[in-house]
């Protein structure tokens, strides 16, 4: 499937990521489908913590257009949306991060 490995912590960039807990087999998408649950994609869901920020995270990753197949449509009606997403990133712009860390 072309998971992406996290060989580091996401906060401070040390490489000390221990394995917590496998949950086996568990469903990739979470929502409401009308397929059949036998063409559900299952995947093991594994989470590791990272020693020196105590950080929980997910590890291996899995791609972007398998976890999103479709828009889950955040902004896709009206404006509100786009107007707070246009503003947060100007907020964040003048900030002058040197990167930016979306837990989502």
């Amino acid at each position: 499937m072309g998971n992406i490995q996290r060989t580091k912590d996401v906060i401070n960039g040390n490489k000390d990521l221990e394995h917590l807990y496998k949950f086996k087999n568990f469903p990739v998408f979470m929502g409401c489908v009308s397929q059949s649950k036998n063409i559900d994609i299952l995947e093991d869901m594994n989470w590791t913590i990272s020693k020196g920020s105590g950080v929980i995270q997910l590890n291996p990753l899995l791609p972007l257009d398998i976890l999103y197949p479709e828009s889950h449509g955040a902004g896709a009606v009206g404006s509100l949306w786009a107007d707070h997403h246009n503003q947060f990133a100007k907020f964040i712009q003048k900030q002058d991060p040197k990167s930016v860390l979306e837990i989502g």
